[in-house]
């Protein structure tokens, strides 16, 4: 019979059974043919005990078959041609060549199983091969569930579900070694589960997006290790839980409004869409459409002929995570400005007036100015006018009126809807030199006269401090309260009532001290509040915007309204000063214009500058630095009440000031006029740097522990800037390039060793804190807050605390909140309150006690809780007062050490809630 082979490209390849190694080199010993029925013929196989691999490829088939046979020999003689069967069953014919090998013929590749080769000699002797087909091709099959197929084949899940792998084998027998890896975005090659048989499980629970990545499973077999592979491709889809921020500014060109929708966070990047809610009558309108597309942040500019009052704006953020029909979204409520104010205005002559103008309606806010005349010429502030904006008001003072003066004034808002124009008429009325000089001087008398008479009757009736808790209850008052009546001339109105002025330096017997119990809050220590005429509650003016300690601890000073600066000794609550055992020597100040910045300075030396205007000796100067809005600033000697300088030089309100303490006579403000002024107080005539570099106001500043930097931060341009103070020159900006994204910097704090800087920022319903190494311009890492109450979640102020472990933070949602560095909650927080109206906040030098103040005017003193230094935090704040992170990142130490000395170790990103359940302080 002829027999037809249909392919000749074969091997037959030897392992040793029991030694064959993957990197051990296999021989060729001999052949094995594909027969035109499908059947494999092995020739030249000398029975000799191994394992045996057939690879063979049919040119009808390309597909590569593979054999493997395990042969053990039992005796090696000339044999004649005997059947060979599959379990008892004939299967095929082997035969013995002349030169001893075995051919066989008829075994299948799909013929899985054990096969026996039986001979028989004419001397009856008898010879056994036995043959074991393990199969043709191994096939795997992985499923991995909860996911859904993306079109490319890869699988996603979504964050927080628990996933399950599954890998099966289809060999047969199944002497195979199952494992499931995994290459994730490292070079690592991590395998994470293995097992014998035919089936192999694995289950992620909670999965996250570092779990993505490619997953494969692997089967070995175990006579020959031959591997084969499957793998598949997973990725991890989650959302933010945070609703879109919703921000407007002004487009590079003036006829267009910029609208942004920021949502980061997401992936993979969202889809966010722009577009005009309808909720008028017709309920058949749809919602217009203004642009799409798949970013973080989206676009839309709006020509303003196309915005109207009333209309809505919507951004809606979609993302495969959320469940079907679902989304996030932010509004935009337009409406137009509306200014209010006295629109009729009468003056003497060579007076002072003051025109108020209020607009705080409109969104997006408007800009406010006040222009004189028919023209409508924009006033500049100078030596004639001063503006000032508090909140919604914007005052326009005008000094030293004359008939030139009056006239028509327009306070004008202008906003992308519309401009709205408040029309003021100013009457300047000149006094007669005869007769009605005569009555008039004799009303004024008499007006006089009686307003003293009942000043003083008010202010022995209705002036109390109250302090503490003890003795002397009062009716009305059971709070915590120090109680004040003060008048500014060019503060209030003529309509106001007035109370004698306070003389500076000298203990204001205006104030009584009273124990009183506060049991509001177990943080809460004492709280200082101004009572104040009915008439001037809650009107502008009266803000604490500053608070500060003396160096020494002994004094501590607040802005309490109305130009007025308080400074008591501390401790407030010692049981002598309440008795009225000691006297206190406390001190008010009138500065006759709002205080907006204060700062104590050190006990200076012997100087020039003060030799002539104070002939104490040296332990009795404190200095005491006030800014006012007006863009002076007044340094006081605090213990003697005198005036040593009164600096000029700014042009807007002086918002910040701090004394570095290098030893020096040195005082850094900053002003709403963009810049910084760096005052050399020992000079009579104290010299003045003056740095330029802000677009836009600057909210705050500080500097460094080794007096040699200087930061700042722009409220409206996002500059963290970075000053030499040893030059007066530029270093950097924190921030690099100009942002997208629209937020407001509100605060910024070196840490104790100067190693970090951290800055407080605030956009939409989040703020947050950005931690940085100020001499490598690295963000270390950021605290964020998410709040769903849109546009109420400001932050006004920060600080670290004088051993470094904790950082105080001053929000409108909540009067204080105490965080540790590297922690996701926080170590204190006071009850959730949108009233506190936070604005500062300073710690105590000597620890234990940080005082915040008010929009109200108020002050209150919280207790920190009691932390004990680590050795390993005491060892790195001294290494790092005097180390930069360059000298760090040099020395030979093991890297997370070098991490822990820079503050590498802090997390990148920690998450605080905005309303969390236990809102009580610890």
């Amino acid at each position: 019979m002829r027999v037809v082979i249909a392919a000749v490209f074969l091997q037959l390849i030897l392992y040793v059974s029991g030694e064959h190694t993957n990197g051990e080199s296999l021989a060729i010993v001999g052949r094995c043919l594909i027969l035109h029925n499908g059947s494999i013929a092995v020739n030249g196989l000398i029975p000799v005990n191994g394992s045996y691999l057939c690879k063979a490829t049919s040119q009808d088939n390309p597909t590569q078959a593979s054999v493997e046979l395990h042969v053990i020999v039992l005796r090696r003689q000339p044999l004649r041609p005997t059947p060979f069967s599959e379990e008892g069953s004939l299967a095929g014919v082997c035969v013995i060549l002349e030169n001893g090998s075995i051919s066989l013929h008829g075994v299948f590749l799909d013929g899985v199983g054990s096969y026996s080769c039986l001979t028989t000699s004419p001397n009856n002797m008898i010879q056994t091969v036995s043959l074991q087909v393990l199969g043709a091709e191994e096939r795997l099959s992985v499923s991995i569930v909860p996911t859904f197929p993306l079109p490319n084949g890869t699988l996603v899940a979504y964050r927080g579900l628990n996933v399950s792998f599954n890998c099966s084998s289809s060999s047969a027998p199944p002497s195979r070694t199952l494992s499931w890896g995994h290459w994730g975005a490292g070079p690592s090659n991590a395998t994470l589960a293995s097992g014998r048989g035919a089936w192999l499980g694995l289950r992620i629970p909670d999965i996250q997006p570092g779990d993505q990545g490619e997953y494969w499973c692997e089967s070995r077999s175990n006579l020959t290790s031959r591997r084969t592979n499957c793998s598949t491709k997973l990725l991890v889809y989650y959302a933010p839980a945070q609703h879109p921020d919703c921000m407007w500014e002004l487009g590079p060109d003036p006829s267009e409004v910029q609208f942004n929708c920021t949502w980061p966070g997401a992936y993979p990047t969202p889809m966010l869409r722009w577009v005009e809610i309808h909720d008028g009558p017709d309920t058949q309108a749809k919602d217009h459409l203004y642009v799409s597309d798949q970013a973080d942040s989206l676009v839309v500019s709006l020509n303003r002929t196309g915005l109207f009052n009333g209309q809505t704006l919507k951004c809606i953020a979609e993302h495969p995570a959320l469940q079907q029909e679902e989304h996030k979204s932010c509004l935009l409520n337009l409406k137009l400005p509306y200014p209010e104010g006295n629109p009729l205005v009468t003056a003497l002559e060579k007076t002072n007036v003051t025109l108020i103008c209020t607009e705080d309606s409109s969104v997006p806010p408007a800009d406010t100015t006040w222009r004189r005349g028919l023209q409508q010429v924009e006033i500049k502030p100078g030596s004639k006018y001063s503006v000032v904006g508090s909140g919604p008001e914007l005052r326009l003072t005008i000094y030293n009126l004359s008939k030139e003066d009056e006239g028509i004034y327009f306070c004008r808002s202008e906003n992308p809807l519309a401009v709205r124009e408040l029309e003021v008429y100013l009457t300047v009325k000149a006094s007669s030199t005869y007769t009605g000089a005569i009555i008039g001087l004799f009303i004024a008398l008499l007006v006089v006269g009686t307003g003293v008479i009942t000043a003083k009757l008010v202010y022995c009736s209705s002036d109390r401090i109250c302090l503490g808790n003890g003795f002397g209850r009062m009716e009305e008052d059971r709070g915590d309260v120090i109680s004040l009546v003060d008048s500014e001339e060019e503060v209030f109105e003529q309509t106001v009532p007035r109370l004698p002025p306070v003389t500076n330096g000298h203990h204001t017997t205006h104030a009584e001290i009273h124990p009183v119990p506060v049991v509001s809050d177990p943080s809460l220590i004492l709280e200082l509040k101004t009572r104040r005429p009915p008439s001037l509650e809650g009107r502008a003016g009266c803000e604490t915007w500053s608070v500060d300690f003396s160096p020494d601890g002994a004094w501590f000073a607040w802005s309490m309204g109305h130009g007025i600066v308080w400074v008591v000794a501390w401790p407030l609550d010692s049981e002598e000063s309440q008795a009225g055992e000691l006297d206190r020597g406390d001190k008010s100040f009138s500065c006759g214009e709002p205080v907006w910045g204060l700062a104590f300075g050190p006990r200076p030396p012997k100087s020039p500058a003060l030799s002539h205007k104070n002939t104490q000796s040296k332990g009795d100067r404190l200095l005491l630095a006030t800014g006012l809005e007006n863009g002076a600033i007044k340094i006081w000697n605090v213990l003697t009440g005198g005036l040593l300088f009164d600096l000029r030089g700014h042009e807007g309100v002086v918002r910040n000031l701090v004394f570095p303490q290098n030893g020096k006579l040195t005082l850094v403000s900053t002003s709403r006029d963009r810049t910084l002024r760096i005052w050399d107080l020992k000079h009579k005539v104290p010299k003045v740097q003056v740095l330029t570099g802000h677009k836009d106001w600057i909210s705050c500043c500080c500097v460094s522990p080794d007096c040699s930097m200087v930061a700042s931060v722009g409220r409206f341009d996002r500059m963290v800037c970075l000053w030499s103070l040893r030059s007066y020159t530029f270093i950097r900006n924190l921030t690099g390039a100009p942002h997208k994204t629209f937020y407001l910097l509100a605060s910024c704090h070196f840490s104790p060793d100067g190693a970090l800087l951290a800055t407080a920022a605030f956009s939409g319903s989040s703020w947050w804190i950005d931690l940085w190494d100020p001499y490598t311009a690295d963000k270390l890492a950021t605290l964020v807050n998410y709040c769903e109450i849109y546009g109420q979640n400001q932050i006004s102020a920060i600080q670290f605390s004088h051993d470094g472990l904790h950082l105080a933070i001053v929000t409108e949602d909540r009067a204080l909140r105490i965080w540790e560095l590297g922690q996701k909650g926080m170590v204190m927080q006071t009850k959730e309150d949108r009233a506190s109206n936070g604005l500062c906040c300073n710690f105590h030098p000597l620890g234990g006690v940080v005082a915040t103040g008010t929009r109200d005017g108020h002050v209150r003193f919280w207790k920190v809780p009691a932390v004990v230094p680590t050795l390993c935090h005491l060892c790195r704040s001294t290494l790092r007062l005097s180390v930069s992170t360059h000298q760090m990142e040099a020395m030979p130490i093991p890297r997370r050490i070098l991490e822990y000395l820079t503050y590498r170790n802090i997390p990148a990103l920690l998450q605080t809630p905005c309303s969390p359940e236990d809102d009580w302080g610890s």
